[in-house]
Formats: structure tokens, C-alpha cells, sequence
């Protein structure tokens, strides 16, 4: 689990990370976790890339380290592993929290600790549709389920958050009430 005082939305003020790393004004797409291919982070380098030119405005915030390189780009803000201790500030920025676990055996058997965290920030989520995730969102009502390899997928329930602040909104605090609860 997570704990929610820790990770609550009302602690942190996302205008000082957004300055630091100057995303003023744009969408954020967040991830937060391990940079391993058996945590899906291609699908993020994918994502940019797609949208990059379709939504000019986004940027993706791309937190932690491992095995795989985030290659740089204008829409791509990586920080690199930070302390367990500045995560919700990071999160805070987010206008989505990407948990993209790839239909794999690890997917199969955990659910993610930062799907949990996401969720306790009170953030919309879109989230690989695969069993350890299933368990903990119901799509379209604490977040959103994609297929874990089909980008055009992510593309369409991204652009549709970013343009939906209610439904943002909506679903990220049924995400805070589920993670509560």
C-alpha cells in the first residue's frame, strides 16, 4: 500500500517544481518508477514521440533510473532517481500518472507501487490493462485501462484526459477514495 498522508495532494504546491524544471504551462504526463523493459517504460518513449507533434504542449516527466536510457527530447523532462521523499512533489506536477506495465509475469503477479502512489495524489491514471492493475481500477471510474502495446490507445485516453479537466478531476479522486479506502 501507500501511505496517504504522506502522499496527499493538499502538502504539496506543484508551481515550484513546475519552475524548477520549467514546465509552466504545459500538460504533464508523469511517470514514476523503474526504467526497466519489464516495466514498460518503451511505451513512454513511444507516447512522446507520437505526441510530440500532435500535442506539442505535453511534456513528459519521467522519474527514476535502471537499465534503459531516456533518450532527449523537447518533450521529455527526466530527472532521474530522486529520494523516496520528493516523490508526491514530483507527482504533484503530473496531469496524468502513466502506469504502463507491459502483459508480462511480473504484471501478472504484482500491482505496482506507483499505480498506489498515483492514485493518493489524487491524479488521473491511465493504467496497462493486465491483472495485478485490474484488480485496483475499474475503468472509467478511478482511472483508465489500456492495452499494455497499443499506443494509439494510450494516445486516445491521454489526449482525452488532458482536454477533460472534470473527467481528470473526477477520476483522480475516485483514485484518492479507492487508495483510502
Amino acid at each position: 500500500g501507500v501511505d496517504t498522508n504522506f502522499f496527499d495532494p493538499k502538502k504539496y504546491f506543484a508551481g515550484e517544481i513546475e519552475s524548477q524544471m520549467r514546465l509552466n504551462g504545459k500538460k504533464i504526463c508523469a511517470y514514476c518508477g523503474r526504467l526497466d523493459s519489464w516495466a514498460g517504460t518503451n511505451v513512454i518513449l513511444q507516447l512522446s514521440k507520437a505526441l510530440a507533434s500532435k500535442n506539442p504542449n505535453t511534456s513528459f516527466l519521467i522519474v527514476g533510473s535502471g537499465e534503459e536510457k531516456v533518450p532527449s527530447a523537447e518533450n521529455i523532462v527526466a530527472v532521474g532517481g530522486v529520494a523516496y521523499e520528493k516523490v508526491p512533489k514530483m507527482l504533484a506536477v503530473a496531469d496524468v500518472v502513466l502506469v504502463p506495465f507491459p502483459d508480462n509475469e511480473v504484471s501478472r503477479a504484482a500491482s505496482p507501487l506507483k499505480l498506489f502512489e498515483g492514485m493518493a495524489m489524487g491524479k488521473a491514471i491511465v493504467a496497462s490493462e493486465v491483472d495485478g492493475i485490474k484488480e485496483v481500477i475499474s475503468n472509467g471510474e478511478n482511472g483508465v485501462l489500456v492495452e499494455p502495446d497499443d499506443v494509439s490507445e494510450w494516445i486516445e485516453a491521454i489526449t482525452n484526459l488532458l482536454s477533460n479537466k472534470s473527467l481528470a478531476k473526477r477520476l483522480g479522486e475516485n483514485a484518492r477514495q479507492t487508495v483510502k479506502n
